[in-house]
Protein backbone atom coordinates (compact mmCIF):
# COMPACT_ATOMS: atom_id res chain seq x y z
CA UNK A 1 0.00 0.00 0.00
CA UNK A 2 1.62 3.24 -1.14
CA UNK A 3 1.01 6.81 0.03
CA UNK A 4 0.33 8.18 3.50
CA UNK A 5 -1.29 5.77 5.97
CA UNK A 6 -2.94 7.35 9.00
CA UNK A 7 -3.16 5.24 12.17
CA UNK A 8 -5.52 6.28 14.95
CA UNK A 9 -3.63 5.93 18.22
CA UNK A 10 -4.46 5.70 21.90
CA UNK A 11 -2.97 3.52 24.64
CA UNK A 12 -4.91 0.35 23.83
CA UNK A 13 -3.86 -3.07 22.52
CA UNK A 14 -6.04 -2.55 19.42
CA UNK A 15 -4.04 0.60 18.61
CA UNK A 16 -0.87 -1.48 18.68
CA UNK A 17 -2.51 -4.04 16.38
CA UNK A 18 -3.46 -1.24 13.97
CA UNK A 19 0.11 0.09 14.00
CA UNK A 20 1.55 -3.36 13.28
CA UNK A 21 -0.90 -3.84 10.42
CA UNK A 22 0.00 -0.47 8.89
CA UNK A 23 3.73 -1.16 9.18
CA UNK A 24 3.34 -4.58 7.55
CA UNK A 25 1.30 -3.19 4.67
CA UNK A 26 3.34 -0.08 4.00
CA UNK A 27 6.75 -1.67 3.61
CA UNK A 28 6.53 -3.09 0.10
CA UNK A 29 5.56 0.21 -1.50
CA UNK A 30 7.43 2.51 0.89
CA UNK A 31 4.28 4.08 2.22
CA UNK A 32 4.60 6.57 5.09
CA UNK A 33 2.85 5.83 8.37
CA UNK A 34 1.49 8.76 10.39
CA UNK A 35 0.57 7.90 13.99
CA UNK A 36 -2.26 10.22 14.99
CA UNK A 37 -3.65 10.92 18.44
CA UNK A 38 -6.51 13.29 19.22
CA UNK A 39 -6.79 15.13 22.54
CA UNK A 40 -9.88 16.83 23.82
CA UNK A 41 -9.70 20.60 24.18
CA UNK A 42 -9.82 20.19 27.98
CA UNK A 43 -6.85 17.80 27.95
CA UNK A 44 -4.87 20.10 25.68
CA UNK A 45 -5.28 22.94 28.17
CA UNK A 46 -3.76 20.84 30.96
CA UNK A 47 0.01 21.12 30.49
CA UNK A 48 0.78 17.87 32.29
CA UNK A 49 -1.82 15.87 30.37
CA UNK A 50 -0.77 17.34 27.03
CA UNK A 51 2.90 16.65 27.71
CA UNK A 52 2.08 13.06 28.69
CA UNK A 53 0.13 12.50 25.49
CA UNK A 54 2.98 13.89 23.41
CA UNK A 55 5.50 11.68 25.20
CA UNK A 56 3.43 8.52 24.78
CA UNK A 57 2.90 9.25 21.08
CA UNK A 58 6.65 9.74 20.62
CA UNK A 59 7.34 6.45 22.43
CA UNK A 60 4.82 4.66 20.24
CA UNK A 61 6.53 6.07 17.15
CA UNK A 62 9.98 5.03 18.43
CA UNK A 63 8.74 1.46 18.91
CA UNK A 64 7.26 1.47 15.40
CA UNK A 65 10.54 2.69 13.85
CA UNK A 66 12.45 0.02 15.75
CA UNK A 67 10.06 -2.69 14.51
CA UNK A 68 10.12 -1.46 10.88
CA UNK A 69 13.21 0.69 10.25
CA UNK A 70 12.52 0.76 6.50
CA UNK A 71 9.19 2.57 7.00
CA UNK A 72 8.98 6.33 7.44
CA UNK A 73 7.03 6.90 10.66
CA UNK A 74 5.84 10.34 11.78
CA UNK A 75 3.32 11.61 14.32
CA UNK A 76 0.60 14.20 14.61
CA UNK A 77 -1.13 15.31 17.81
CA UNK A 78 -4.49 16.91 17.08
CA UNK A 79 -6.93 18.73 19.34
CA UNK A 80 -10.71 18.67 19.18
CA UNK A 81 -13.51 16.18 18.63
CA UNK A 82 -11.80 12.85 17.90
CA UNK A 83 -14.10 11.73 15.08
CA UNK A 84 -14.02 15.12 13.36
CA UNK A 85 -10.24 15.38 13.62
CA UNK A 86 -9.69 11.87 12.29
CA UNK A 87 -11.97 12.56 9.34
CA UNK A 88 -10.01 15.74 8.55
CA UNK A 89 -6.72 13.86 8.86
CA UNK A 90 -7.75 11.53 6.01
CA UNK A 91 -7.62 14.29 3.39
CA UNK A 92 -4.84 13.29 0.99
CA UNK A 93 -4.19 9.96 2.75
CA UNK A 94 -4.18 6.58 1.02
CA UNK A 95 -5.94 4.96 4.00
CA UNK A 96 -6.63 5.24 7.71
CA UNK A 97 -6.21 2.25 10.05
CA UNK A 98 -8.10 1.84 13.32
CA UNK A 99 -7.71 -0.90 15.92
CA UNK A 100 -10.84 -2.56 17.28
CA UNK A 101 -12.17 -5.11 19.71
CA UNK A 102 -13.25 -8.43 18.21
CA UNK A 103 -16.82 -7.10 18.39
CA UNK A 104 -15.97 -4.28 16.08
CA UNK A 105 -16.32 -1.52 18.65
CA UNK A 106 -13.31 0.77 18.49
CA UNK A 107 -11.31 0.62 21.71
CA UNK A 108 -10.55 3.26 24.27
CA UNK A 109 -11.72 6.30 26.20
CA UNK A 110 -11.56 8.55 23.14
CA UNK A 111 -12.32 5.98 20.43
CA UNK A 112 -15.90 4.84 21.10
CA UNK A 113 -18.27 2.73 19.01
CA UNK A 114 -19.39 5.79 17.04
CA UNK A 115 -16.09 5.58 15.19
CA UNK A 116 -17.47 3.04 12.77
CA UNK A 117 -19.05 6.18 11.25
CA UNK A 118 -15.52 7.04 10.14
CA UNK A 119 -16.12 4.50 7.37
CA UNK A 120 -18.93 6.65 6.00
CA UNK A 121 -17.21 10.02 6.18
CA UNK A 122 -13.46 9.52 5.65
CA UNK A 123 -11.80 10.82 2.48
CA UNK A 124 -9.95 7.53 1.92
CA UNK A 125 -10.42 3.80 2.57
CA UNK A 126 -10.82 2.94 6.26
CA UNK A 127 -9.29 -0.27 7.61
CA UNK A 128 -10.49 -1.70 10.92
CA UNK A 129 -8.08 -4.18 12.51
CA UNK A 130 -9.31 -6.47 15.33
CA UNK A 131 -6.77 -7.01 18.09
CA UNK A 132 -5.16 -10.42 17.83
CA UNK A 133 -5.65 -10.74 14.05
CA UNK A 134 -2.01 -11.59 13.36
CA UNK A 135 -0.84 -11.97 9.79
CA UNK A 136 0.61 -15.45 10.47
CA UNK A 137 -2.85 -16.93 10.97
CA UNK A 138 -4.60 -15.14 8.09
CA UNK A 139 -4.26 -15.66 4.35
CA UNK A 140 -5.91 -14.33 1.21
CA UNK A 141 -7.88 -11.22 0.33
CA UNK A 142 -11.69 -11.37 0.18
CA UNK A 143 -13.83 -8.72 -1.53
CA UNK A 144 -17.61 -8.69 -1.19
CA UNK A 145 -19.56 -7.21 -4.09
CA UNK A 146 -23.09 -6.33 -5.12
CA UNK A 147 -22.13 -5.88 -8.77
CA UNK A 148 -18.97 -5.53 -10.83
CA UNK A 149 -19.97 -2.05 -11.98
CA UNK A 150 -20.96 -0.68 -8.56
CA UNK A 151 -17.97 -2.12 -6.70
CA UNK A 152 -15.12 -1.36 -9.09
CA UNK A 153 -13.24 0.76 -6.56
CA UNK A 154 -13.43 -2.06 -3.99
CA UNK A 155 -12.28 -4.58 -6.60
CA UNK A 156 -9.28 -2.44 -7.56
CA UNK A 157 -8.33 -1.87 -3.93
CA UNK A 158 -8.62 -5.58 -3.13
CA UNK A 159 -6.64 -6.60 -6.21
CA UNK A 160 -3.85 -4.16 -5.35
CA UNK A 161 -3.68 -5.51 -1.80
CA UNK A 162 -3.57 -9.08 -3.10
CA UNK A 163 -0.69 -8.25 -5.44
CA UNK A 164 1.15 -6.26 -2.77
CA UNK A 165 0.89 -9.08 -0.20
CA UNK A 166 1.37 -11.96 -2.65
CA UNK A 167 -2.11 -13.26 -1.82
CA UNK A 168 -4.90 -14.90 -3.76
CA UNK A 169 -8.12 -12.90 -4.26
CA UNK A 170 -11.60 -14.26 -3.56
CA UNK A 171 -14.55 -12.34 -5.02
CA UNK A 172 -17.74 -13.09 -3.09
CA UNK A 173 -21.36 -12.32 -3.91
CA UNK A 174 -24.04 -13.23 -1.36
CA UNK A 175 -27.71 -13.53 -2.15
CA UNK A 176 -30.98 -14.65 -0.60
CA UNK A 177 -34.37 -15.61 -1.94
CA UNK A 178 -37.32 -14.14 -0.01
CA UNK A 179 -40.22 -16.53 0.51
CA UNK A 180 -43.39 -15.75 -1.39
CA UNK A 181 -46.84 -16.65 -0.07
CA UNK A 182 -48.52 -19.60 -1.84
CA UNK A 183 -45.49 -20.20 -4.11
CA UNK A 184 -45.26 -23.72 -5.49
CA UNK A 185 -42.12 -25.82 -5.12
CA UNK A 186 -41.48 -25.63 -8.87
CA UNK A 187 -41.87 -21.86 -8.98
CA UNK A 188 -39.51 -21.45 -6.02
CA UNK A 189 -36.92 -23.74 -7.64
CA UNK A 190 -37.11 -21.78 -10.89
CA UNK A 191 -36.72 -18.48 -9.08
CA UNK A 192 -33.76 -19.87 -7.14
CA UNK A 193 -32.09 -21.03 -10.35
CA UNK A 194 -32.55 -17.62 -11.98
CA UNK A 195 -31.08 -15.83 -8.95
CA UNK A 196 -28.14 -18.23 -8.90
CA UNK A 197 -27.50 -17.59 -12.60
CA UNK A 198 -27.68 -13.84 -11.93
CA UNK A 199 -25.08 -14.21 -9.17
CA UNK A 200 -22.82 -16.19 -11.51
CA UNK A 201 -23.11 -13.46 -14.11
CA UNK A 202 -22.18 -10.77 -11.57
CA UNK A 203 -19.15 -12.77 -10.45
CA UNK A 204 -18.05 -13.50 -14.01
CA UNK A 205 -18.08 -9.78 -14.80
CA UNK A 206 -16.13 -8.99 -11.63
CA UNK A 207 -13.57 -11.69 -12.36
CA UNK A 208 -13.08 -10.42 -15.91
CA UNK A 209 -12.59 -6.87 -14.62
CA UNK A 210 -9.96 -7.95 -12.09
CA UNK A 211 -8.11 -10.05 -14.67
CA UNK A 212 -7.99 -7.05 -16.98
CA UNK A 213 -6.64 -4.93 -14.11
CA UNK A 214 -4.21 -7.48 -12.65
CA UNK A 215 -3.74 -10.28 -15.23
CA UNK A 216 -1.21 -12.25 -13.14
CA UNK A 217 -3.33 -12.32 -9.99
CA UNK A 218 -4.82 -15.66 -8.92
CA UNK A 219 -8.55 -15.03 -8.53
CA UNK A 220 -11.54 -17.15 -7.65
CA UNK A 221 -15.24 -16.37 -7.29
CA UNK A 222 -17.81 -17.60 -4.79
CA UNK A 223 -21.60 -17.39 -4.88
CA UNK A 224 -23.06 -17.77 -1.39
CA UNK A 225 -26.75 -18.12 -0.64
CA UNK A 226 -26.84 -16.38 2.72
CA UNK A 227 -27.62 -12.92 4.08
CA UNK A 228 -24.75 -10.71 2.91
CA UNK A 229 -23.20 -9.75 6.25
CA UNK A 230 -23.38 -13.33 7.58
CA UNK A 231 -21.83 -14.78 4.45
CA UNK A 232 -19.00 -12.25 4.36
CA UNK A 233 -18.19 -12.59 8.06
CA UNK A 234 -17.93 -16.37 7.76
CA UNK A 235 -16.01 -16.32 4.48
CA UNK A 236 -13.43 -13.80 5.71
CA UNK A 237 -12.80 -15.40 9.13
CA UNK A 238 -9.29 -16.50 8.13
CA UNK A 239 -8.62 -13.78 5.54
CA UNK A 240 -5.74 -11.34 5.62
CA UNK A 241 -8.22 -8.62 4.61
CA UNK A 242 -11.91 -8.25 3.79
CA UNK A 243 -12.77 -5.39 1.40
CA UNK A 244 -16.25 -3.88 1.09
CA UNK A 245 -17.65 -1.02 -0.96
CA UNK A 246 -19.54 1.72 0.84
CA UNK A 247 -21.99 4.02 -0.92
CA UNK A 248 -21.99 7.72 -0.03
CA UNK A 249 -25.52 7.67 1.38
CA UNK A 250 -26.58 11.07 2.67
CA UNK A 251 -28.91 11.55 5.62
CA UNK A 252 -30.11 14.55 7.56
CA UNK A 253 -27.29 13.98 10.05
CA UNK A 254 -24.61 13.37 7.40
CA UNK A 255 -23.28 10.33 5.61
CA UNK A 256 -24.46 7.00 6.96
CA UNK A 257 -23.30 3.41 6.69
CA UNK A 258 -25.14 0.79 4.68
CA UNK A 259 -26.66 -2.10 6.66
CA UNK A 260 -24.15 -4.68 5.41
CA UNK A 261 -21.08 -2.58 6.26
CA UNK A 262 -22.54 -1.69 9.66
CA UNK A 263 -23.29 -5.34 10.52
CA UNK A 264 -19.87 -6.55 9.39
CA UNK A 265 -18.05 -3.89 11.42
CA UNK A 266 -19.94 -4.88 14.56
CA UNK A 267 -18.92 -8.52 14.08
CA UNK A 268 -15.36 -8.34 12.77
CA UNK A 269 -13.44 -11.57 12.28
CA UNK A 270 -10.61 -10.17 10.15
CA UNK A 271 -9.08 -6.81 9.19
CA UNK A 272 -11.70 -5.06 7.06
CA UNK A 273 -11.30 -2.23 4.56
CA UNK A 274 -14.24 0.00 3.67
CA UNK A 275 -13.83 1.68 0.28
CA UNK A 276 -16.20 4.37 -1.00
CA UNK A 277 -17.67 3.32 -4.34
CA UNK A 278 -16.89 6.81 -5.66
CA UNK A 279 -13.40 7.01 -4.13
CA UNK A 280 -11.74 9.66 -6.38
CA UNK A 281 -8.20 8.29 -6.50
CA UNK A 282 -9.34 4.74 -7.14
CA UNK A 283 -12.06 5.81 -9.57
CA UNK A 284 -9.44 7.56 -11.72
CA UNK A 285 -7.43 4.36 -11.87
CA UNK A 286 -10.28 2.29 -13.31
CA UNK A 287 -11.34 4.62 -16.11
Amino acid sequence: MSGKIIVGINESAPSRAATSWALDHSGADRGDVVLTHVMTIADSENARTAAGASTRLAEHAASARLASPHVTVSTQLRVGDALTELIESTSGASSIVMGTHKTGFVQGRIFGSKFIQLAAAAHCPVIFVPSGSGRSSHTGIVVGIKSAELDRAALVFAAREAVSTGSKLSIVHCWTLPDLADETFTAHANRSMLESLRADKILAAAGAFVRATEPDLTTRTRSIRRPTAEGLIETSASALLLVLGQSRTEAATGRVLGHTVHDVLLNLTAPTAIVAIDAPAIARAVR
